[in-house]
């Protein structure tokens, strides 16, 4: 699905996301939602045309650096309802971040 915008994954308890899930997406994908799928870590996503990406609702204590290298064009992160205890140092590495929904 070369031309695939917008993946809501949303929900999905029992999902599993591992690196290199996205692949074949990297020049397509704009939004992705993984709410609420019981993340505790987050996989590789090299996704550089990736605007929005919703995180909420899942079991991430912290956020890796490396993230932002490969979304340099987001801009709306939702982290909210985690098990984050401050805002991600990631997101002063995103230029073009306007929106960082979090539940501190």
């Amino acid at each position: 699905m070369p031309r695939l915008a917008s993946l809501d994954l949303s929900h999905n308890r029992d999902l599993k996301v591992m690196d290199k899930s996205f692949m074949g997406l990297e020049n397509s994908l704009i939004k992705l939602g993984m709410e609420n799928v019981s993340l505790s870590t987050i996989p590789e996503i090299r996704l550089k045309y990736l605007r929005e990406l919703r995180l909420g609702y899942n079991e991430l204590p912290s956020i890796p650096q490396e993230l932002a290298f490969n979304m340099s064009n987001l801009r709306m992160l939702d982290l909210s309802n985690n098990d984050l205890t401050n805002v991600p140092l990631m997101t002063q590495s995103l230029p073009h971040l306007r929106f960082v929904l979090d539940g501190f």
